[in-house]
């Protein structure tokens, strides 16, 4: 009913100057086939869709046309009726057919009669895939998006309404703000399309799809004067260009449009066009397109908060954003707990979460859109202010407890490093709120463990508790990972926890008859691992390297463990294979290292280290 009433609504404003006529009808076979009689020239046009599979007939030529194949072959108009015949002869296959020039119907006919041989194709629905919302960035010299709309397809009225559309949407689209134009594409797939040269272009985007239901607000009989007179110029082109004028002749009348509005131009009623363009631009958001200028983000900020939490923030260019959270200065386990808690949170939102565990402290970095940032960072701060993990080694824990690392995850044991994207100043007033809000502890230094074992008396098999400190840098790291996974190969347990200005390396194992027993375990197994060949630290190496590599995600989780380990961040380039041998050569021997015994015999007291050899 709809399509019906605007029917009707269309109002016909006929020049009366021009003499042009139209006669139009179908083939027996079924091709639609139309007359165009204009006032002057001396040529005349043969025009046809050809389907894509037909050969092009001899004689014709190819012309441009965006949506399929239109050949065509001229005459002078004198001459026409006679040499047309032969080239409508030629053709075989047909979508549509135009005959336009000065030469009337009643002198065509024998080229219409010759036109009954061809067989008529329907015209080829075009694919026009449609994704409501879609973004797709591209790099540019200059920034600036287009924004489609789809409008309906040509077999339905409204397609006869683009044209006005457009017309009416960029003055009001200028009305805005924006500096581009409005376009109506009629063909192959219908659309309208706005355009904006202003920066920033992701942005400026934002704004354009919050506003286009502003753009469907009433027609007046001005704004239709203006178009009518529009048309009225528009409409003289087939005096210059009479082959496009037959490309779009071929499209309408394929798709049973009338041919009279190329000619006369027609507009609704003020009425008819305001509810056309409510329809094509209320609840919409569009597909885009935005180019940017390759733009390289800078650190905006780096502060520590009044809690000792270290927050940096940077500009990302994206619609989302990227939240990396780094833990260190707790005890080995717990740091890896609180990341994976936070990626579990993230994942029951539906967000995309990655993890990393290396060097003594652990990560996480969780994607969100823009607009659920803050909440993120609300759900991710309370969950840090309320984690802490039970003891499972209460030997290990009152060593490092000693060391100054402990089960609580408090604000100085945080680095958080936002990627927001830009103009997101709520985002970041929001990372200052939630997480300048995490519960604060002072900061332990610890003290220093005596070297050699102090043991005590305890029941059931003896266990051993060794740590060995190693520089808090990148070889300290590399190394105390190189040494983990040596002792796992042994049979020990060993974890990492990065500490105030050291990296601690907890070494342990357990199920001797006696604490003398297993201390000498466990001082075979620490020799054994610090036995490396050069080969080995290399491949070591290379896999460290490409542990810490990886896509956005991971890299935002090292930049976040760079604050707490110089040199982290970047990537670890400026660390070599020989730094990490010069510190595995510096290790101290076993006996030289602080070590926690309980079990049988362990009371007997702590023995002196030996020296080194």
């Amino acid at each position: 009913m709809r399509r019906l009433l605007l029917s009707l609504a269309l109002q016909v404003w006929a020049l009366g100057v021009w003499g042009q006529a139209v006669s139009a009808d179908r083939t027996a076979r079924g091709v639609p086939w139309a007359v165009v009689e204009l006032p002057a020239g001396d040529s005349e046009l043969l025009a046809a869709w050809l389907p894509g599979e037909a050969a092009l007939p001899a004689g014709w030529a190819e012309l441009a046309a965006p949506w399929g194949r239109v050949a065509a072959v001229e005459a002078p108009s004198l001459k026409a009726p006679a040499q047309l015949l032969e080239a409508a002869a030629s053709l075989r296959q047909a979508v549509a057919v135009v005959l336009l020039g000065p030469v009337p119907r009643r002198e065509l006919v024998g080229v219409l009669g010759t036109l009954e041989g061809a067989e008529h194709r329907p015209p080829p629905r075009p694919s026009c895939p449609w994704v409501e919302g879609e973004l797709t960035v591209l790099r540019g010299e200059k920034e600036g998006f287009l924004l489609r709309l789809p409008v309906p397809p040509p077999e339905d009225p409204r397609w006869e309404l683009g044209e006005l559309s457009a017309f009416l949407l960029e003055r009001r689209w200028r009305e805005l703000g924006f500096s581009g134009s409005v376009r109506f594409l009629p063909a192959p797939c219908p659309q309208l399309v706005l355009e904006d040269q202003g920066e920033p272009a992701r942005k400026r985007l934002r704004l354009a799809r919050e506003r286009l239901g502003m753009l469907a607000e009433a027609v007046s009989e001005e704004a239709l004067a203006a178009f009518r007179a529009f048309q009225e110029r528009e409409a003289g082109k087939w005096a210059v260009d009479p082959k496009g004028l037959a490309a779009v002749a071929l499209w309408r009348l394929a798709w049973g449009r009338p041919l009279g509005p190329l000619f006369f131009p027609t507009t609704p009623s003020p009425a008819a066009a305001a509810a056309c363009l409510r329809e094509l631009v209320e609840g919409r958001v569009g597909s885009a397109q935005v180019w940017e200028r390759e733009v390289r983000p800078g650190m905006v900020s780096q502060e520590t908060l009044g809690n000792g939490l270290v927050l940096r923030v940077e500009e990302l260019a994206s619609e989302v954003g990227i939240l990396a959270v780094a833990i260190a200065g707790v005890e080995g386990g717990v740091a890896g707990e609180a990341a994976r808690a936070l990626a579990m949170q993230a994942a029951t939102a539906g967000l995309p979460a990655e993890v990393l565990e290396v060097a003594g402290m652990a990560g996480v970095a969780v994607v969100a859109p823009g607009e659920v940032l803050a909440e993120q960072m609300e759900a991710m701060a309370a969950a840090l202010s309320s984690f802490e993990k039970g003891s499972e080694d209460e030997l290990r824990e009152k060593g490092v407890a000693a060391l100054g690392l402990f089960r609580k995850v408090r604000a100085e044991n945080l680095a958080v490093f936002c990627q927001l994207p830009a103009g997101e100043g709520e985002a970041v007033e929001a990372a200052h709120k939630f997480f300048g809000a995490i519960p604060s502890a002072a900061v332990s230094r610890g003290r220093a463990l005596a070297p050699g074992l102090a043991g005590e008396e305890g029941v059931g098999p003896a266990r051993v508790v060794a740590f060995a400190l190693l520089p808090a840098t990148l070889s300290g790291a590399a190394l105390g990972e190189l040494l983990v996974r040596r002792l796992g190969a042994l049979g020990v347990e060993a974890q990492l926890a990065l500490g105030v200005g050291q990296l601690v390396l907890a070494v342990s194992s357990s199920g001797a008859a006696s604490v003398a027993e297993q201390d000498a375990a466990l001082e075979r197994a620490w020799e054994n691992a610090r036995l490396v060949a050069s080969q080995e630290v290399l491949e070591f190496f290379r896999g460290f390297q490409g542990q810490l590599h990886g896509a956005a995600a991971r890299a935002a989780v090292r930049q976040a463990m760079g604050l707490f380990l110089p040199g982290l961040g970047s990537a670890v380039l400026g660390l070599e294979p020989e730094e990490v041998r010069q510190a595995l050569a510096a290790l101290p021997s076993y006996r030289e290292l602080p070590r926690l015994g309980r079990g049988p015999g362990g009371g007997a007291g702590q023995r002196e280290p030996a020296r080194r050899r």
